[in-house]
This record gives C-alpha cells, sequence and structure tokens, in this order.
C-alpha cells in the first residue's frame, strides 16, 4: 500500500509570531552566552636556590621578594569591547614555606613580609576608554622592561622597583594609537605608610611607620607615563612624584635585534633627598623596630644610568650589565651629606639561565657594588657595597 504524506497546513499567523519570538529568545541567550564568558587563569613561579651576601655569608633564599607567587588572573568579556578584570596574588618564602618574603642580602631567612595577598586588584578594560585598576598592583612604572637584570640584590636596576608597586592605588591606561599609550597613577600615603622587614615594598605591615617617623613628611604619590612599542623598539618616560617628597624622572629603551639579542639603556634622576625618612632600627626576629630619628640611611638626590644586553646562545642566555651614579648618594651623619665621592655609587652585574625546558630553567646572577655604604644599603639592597652571588633553579607554571 502506497503510503502518501499528508501535507502539513500552514503556520497560522499567532503560530509565526511565537516562533519569532522563540528565535529572538534564543538569539539573545546566544549573544549573553558569548559576552558573559568568565575566564580565571592560574599561573606561578617557583624559585629557590643559595645566595651569598656581602658579607660572605651563605644562605637559603630565593633571587627576589615577588619571584614565588601563586597568580589568579580573572576576565569577564562583558561585550562591546568592554571586560572586568581582576587579580590575586598569593606570595610565599619557599625557604620557610611562610607568607610573604625574604632578602637575599640577609644574612639569613627570618625576615617575612606581612602580606598574605600581594596583589589584590579589581578594574575593567575597554577598546575606547583604556583601562581602570585600582588596589595593590604592579604598575606601569614597574611593569616596563627596561632593565636586563631585575630588582634583586645581585642586579644594576636600582630604580626598577622604585614605587612600582604600592597599596591603594588607581591607574588609568589609555588605549594605545601607533604604538603610543599613556597611563596616570595615584597612590594615597596613609596607604603606604608601613614597610615590612627588609625594606622592599611599601603598603604592608609589620614594619616602619613612615607616616609616624618621618622627619618630612609623607606624600601622595602620582605619576605620569608614555610608552611607546613598535616593533623592536620599546621607549618609556616617566614623570613621578614620590611619597618622600621626591621628584624624579625615567627615561628607558630597548631595542631587541633579530638574533633575540636584547640592548638595554635606563636613565633614572632622583631630585630631593629621602634619607631624612629613614629611622635607625632595632632588629628582630620578624621586624624592624624604629628606635630614634636618623639621616644617616637612605639616600640623597642622584642620577643613576645603566646600560645592559642579554644574548641567547642556544639554551643559554647571558646577561650582562653596568650602573653609574653622577654623584655621592650617602650619608656621613645625621643630615650630612657625603660629598668627597666616596659613595658615588657603581656597579656591575653578569648572569644568565639555561633553559632545560620552557618553562624550568638554572639561574646564576653575581653584582660587584663599588662605594656603597651600609647605610646605602639600608634604603635599598641594589646600593649595597662588595658582592652578592646567587645560583639556583626556576619553574614557572
Amino acid at each position: 500500500m502506497e503510503v502518501v504524506p499528508r501535507k502539513r497546513r500552514p503556520y497560522s499567523t499567532l503560530e509565526k509570531i511565537e516562533m519569532k519570538k522563540t528565535l529572538v529568545a534564543l538569539a539573545a541567550l546566544s549573544t549573553l552566552g558569548a559576552y558573559a564568558q568568565s575566564t580565571v587563569q592560574i599561573s606561578g613561579i617557583l624559585n629557590a636556590g643559595v645566595a651569598s651576601s656581602n658579607a660572605h655569608v651563605l644562605s637559603v633564599a630565593q633571587l627576589k621578594g615577588d619571584r614565588n607567587n601563586l597568580t589568579f588572573d580573572v576576565t569577564e568579556d562583558m561585550g562591546n569591547g568592554t571586560k572586568a578584570i581582576g587579580k590575586i596574588q598569593f606570595r610565599f618564602n619557599p625557604a620557610t614555606g611562610t607568607t610573604g618574603y625574604s632578602s637575599t642580602l640577609a644574612a639569613t631567612e627570618v625576615y617575612n613580609g606581612g602580606t598574605l595577598m600581594e596583589q589584590t586588584m579589581v578594574g575593567f578594560t575597554d577598546n575606547t576608554l583604556g583601562t581602570v585598576k585600582i588596589g595593590r598592583f604592579t604598575n606601569d612604572v614597574g611593569t616596563h622592561d627596561y632593565s636586563v637584570f631585575e630588582d634583586s640584590s645581585q642586579g644594576t636596576n636600582a630604580s626598577a622597583a622604585a614605587y612600582g608597586r604600592m597599596s591603594g592605588t588607581v591607574q588609568w591606561t589609555s588605549p594605545t594609537y601607533g604604538g603610543f599609550k599613556v597611563s596616570a597613577i595615584n597612590a594615597k600615603a596613609a596607604a603606604n605608610c608601613y614597610t615590612p622587614a627588609g625594606g622592599a615594598g611599601f603598603g604592608t605591615t609589620p614594619g616602619i611607620n613612615y607616616c609616624t617617623y618621618s622627619a618630612t613628611g609623607f606624600n601622595n604619590f602620582g605619576a605620569g607615563v608614555l610608552t611607546y612599542e613598535n616593533g623592536p623598539l620599546l621607549l618609556q618616560g616617566a614623570s613621578i612624584g614620590g611619597l618622600y617628597g621626591d621628584k624624579d624622572t625615567r627615561l628607558s629603551a630597548r631595542y631587541t635585534m633579530g638574533s633575540g639579542t636584547k640592548l638595554y639603556y635606563g636613565m633614572y634622576k632622583q631630585s630631593g633627598a629621602v634619607g631624612t625618612l629613614i629611622t635607625t632600627m632595632t632588629t628582630t626576629a620578624t621586624n624592624l623596630i624604629p628606635v630614634a630619628y636618623n639621616a644617616t640611611y637612605g639616600w640623597q638626590s642622584h642620577t643613576n644610568t645603566e646600560l645592559g644586553a642579554s644574548v641567547p646562545v642556544g639554551a643559554f642566555t647571558f646577561r650582562a650589565a653596568y650602573l653609574t651614579s653622577n654623584n655621592d648618594i650617602g650619608y656621613s651623619g645625621a643630615q650630612v651629606a657625603v660629598t668627597d665621592g666616596t659613595t658615588k655609587y657603581s656597579k656591575v652585574s653578569l648572569g644568565g639561565e639555561y633553559n632545560f625546558s620552557k618553562r624550568t630553567m638554572a639561574m646564576a646572577q653575581m653584582g660587584k657594588g663599588t662605594n656603597g655604604s651600609a647605610a646605602i644599603a639600608a634604603g635599598g639592597a641594589v646600593y649595597s657595597s662588595g658582592s652578592t652571588y646567587w645560583l639556583g633553579m626556576q619553574h614557572s607554571f
């Protein structure tokens, strides 16, 4: 028996309207699903080795304070070129397993940072309006790769860490036009009164309360940054109004050759002495306790010039840099500036890595500083005299 298919009756006007409503609703849900994509990227670094201080004391240490971390980066696509962003970073000491970090310049690994989360940032990015970040995070003064070394005790990078991360920060960065972008950064002094033991970073406890133990006041921070990146050339200029009342200018450049070799230039000019804000300190197992005001610590106005290069050779990368200051940096006593050239600082650093794989490497660094002093070193590890070494391994994920 032949089966004759039954003809479907035409859709009624009401059915057509309902179908259109359904299709519109499905399209809207599909659009919302595409726009409301939220992603969490987990990354981190494990870094540990053996360090020798300028006093020739060996310790188990990381290369620098923020090398060891566990980081969560959050992005939510809200559509029309706008994304919500956030960051949480936990930092730890690999030698002890405690929160925070420790200094490779220390004789022993007893100094720990006081914060559980080193970076806590929330913000948004928009194709037209640019990017806004609020919280505690590495700002655009601190993210620019203009030094061949990071700000470790062995490196020549005497100014990269200056104001690169503070609490209570608001930053706006413009979209990129023709390779150019600008940034405006502000941080409140009240959120940055404390520094952890070892003198590394701002906005954490326990440590020195600069708002209380400041002879000349403690100011809000502000900076304007202009960055140009196009092909192999990266340039940046930054004008900084520092927490200590100092006015700083930074000009820097990096050029990447076809072979992968990178050439670096950096100039950092500090106008205004900051030594009058540092106090004499008594050391305990976990804290530096202010005892009495003493302007021996810190440094005078000066200009640093740094030249460096990194050269890849197979699985190796070799690094070298030279830093020099244009005049004396240190103090001979309370508010008495040195002028005889004995603290006109210079430093040579050598180092390199061997890549076992894409994420695992062996690392070595050596730095030799000249005309430094204990007083200068108290204001920043990179200004210490003598030789320091570090040999270790790093894994990133």
